[in-house]
């Protein structure tokens, strides 16, 4: 039996290369991978994550899977939501687009593409045939609320659906410089139409030119740069009204009093900037 041979990496034989000490894994390796791979490091690692100032889940539970939550979304997650809803989707759509279409379509003014929406959104509200999606009659507790049911991109206009409950409305406030075009469906509405007398700085005074009750299916239109108004339900039922806009509102100005004790629309208003935001689809 011959002698067994040294090795140069051990003290151990050839016939025993069990005793050999196992070589570190290389960085290419897979037991290198396996080891990256159940690292704990907070970028990664759902239940170290660090606080977020935006949306902290860190104390909450996984939401189960479901339709509004399609996604088990694991707990110290960053989650960004975008404010507002997407536009809502219903059977009318497509007839509503068409007639909007060819309203806005018209080359003869903004006069003419104006009283051709009024005109293409009272034919709508009078038709039988024609609903919108019930979602966009459900009020908020406490305030109207706003829900996108089309926003055109090849025209650029877009459509929003309000839903009031009685008593609720809004302070004087511009389009920011856009026309619109506003219809009741459902209920009565309170237009006062206001024009301003006087400014100084952030501070605008006004006076009340006109005031209209909108019922079913009446629509009236704004103009820059008579946009100045303010709509009220003065009803006992929850109204709805469908606006168009000549652009996506991403913001108006509204005019609160100076003083809180001044009847609104008297005396001195301070501008400031507003942010319009759509509702989520409530269905």
């Amino acid at each position: 039996m011959p002698a067994p041979t040294s090795c140069s990496r051990c003290s151990s034989s050839r016939r025993s290369p069990k005793a050999w000490p196992r070589a570190a894994p290389r960085p290419n390796s897979s037991a290198w991978n396996r080891r990256r791979a159940t690292t704990p490091s907070w970028w990664t690692s759902p239940a170290s994550a660090r606080p977020c100032a935006i949306s902290s889940a860190a104390s909450e539970p996984a939401k189960p899977a479901s339709p509004e939550h399609p996604r088990n979304i694991p707990r110290g997650t960053l989650r960004l939501f975008r404010k507002g809803g997407a536009p809502l989707d219903f059977l009318g759509k497509p007839k509503l687009i068409a007639a909007l279409d060819a309203a806005v379509h018209r080359d003869d003014g903004l006069g003419a593409v104006t009283g051709a929406v009024a005109a293409a959104l009272a034919a709508l509200a009078a038709d039988p045939g024609f609903r919108l999606p019930p979602a966009v009659a459900r009020p908020l507790g406490d305030r109207y609320a706003r829900r996108e049911l089309h926003a055109s991109p090849s025209h650029g206009y877009s459509v929003v659906a309000m839903a009031w409950a009685p008593g609720q409305g809004t302070p004087i406030h511009d389009h920011d410089g856009a026309w619109c075009v506003e219809c009741v469906w459902q209920g009565r509405l309170r237009i006062d139409d206001y024009a301003p007398v006087a400014r100084d700085g952030r501070r605008w005074r006004f006076a009340r030119h006109a005031t209209a009750v909108l019922d079913t299916g009446r629509a009236s239109r704004l103009l820059s740069p008579q946009e100045y108004h303010a709509v009220h339900n003065p009803g006992a039922e929850v109204a709805v009204s469908v606006h168009v806009y000549q652009r996506r509102l991403r913001h108006c100005h509204v005019y609160l009093p100076e003083n809180p004790h001044v009847v609104e629309g008297e005396g001195w208003l301070i501008r400031r900037e507003h942010p319009l935001l759509t509702e989520p689809d409530p269905r």
